[in-house]
């Protein structure tokens, strides 16, 4: 049972590092779903006048996503386009 287990182990890791599973048909970048930007946003949390947080609102996994960027290093420029 183990020795079943590991070489199927191996077979699956050996399938996604060759590439995927044979027989699938690879998807080419023009394929790929984009998501829609709906809107960016800037807060100041510390009160110094530079935005210390990027919340961008999308649509990616569900109509309604937020990804958060935190200001790790001190030096977010103020922007209002996402890839600013």
């Amino acid at each position: 049972m183990i020795k079943a287990r590991c070489v199927l182990g191996l077979a699956v890791g050996l399938c996604l590092l060759l590439g995927g599973v044979p027989g699938a048909a690879a998807q080419s970048p023009d394929d790929l779903l984009l998501p829609t930007i709906r809107s960016t946003e800037q807060l100041d949390l510390t009160g110094d006048a530079r935005p210390n947080v990027t919340i961008i609102t999308m649509d990616y996994a569900t109509p309604n996503d937020r990804v958060l960027v935190y200001d790790g290093g001190g030096d977010m420029a103020v922007g209002d386009d996402w890839q600013a």
